[in-house]
């Protein structure tokens, strides 16, 4: 789905216990959405997420597990192109403590 028709469907998406406007998001498909950090630590920084909120990485079903890094791999090549990037970072944040 493209950019401009999520920001036009005005829907809203889960990321924990916060709500993300669909103009926030720059990927959607049926497990995954990417989206643009509010509060970035360096350019470039965005968020991949499952769609369906759980407590744990463990709690994710294995479509959903190769869905997040099919597109965590792609995003990130093209994100390190956009900011002519030598190297990236890819982080897990995994359970409420982290």
């Amino acid at each position: 789905i493209s950019a401009k028709a999520l920001a036009e469907s005005g829907q809203s998406f889960k990321f924990g216990k916060f709500s993300c406007k669909a103009t926030q998001l720059f990927f959607s498909s049926d497990l995954t959405i990417g989206l643009v950090n509010l509060r970035p630590i360096l350019p470039g920084h965005i968020l991949i997420c499952p769609k369906r909120v759980v407590a744990r990485v463990a709690d994710l079903e294995d479509e959903e597990l190769v869905e997040l890094w099919r597109v965590a791999r792609h995003t990130a090549a093209a994100m390190a192109r956009h900011v002519k990037a030598d190297g990236l970072n890819l982080a897990i944040q995994d359970g409420e403590a982290a």
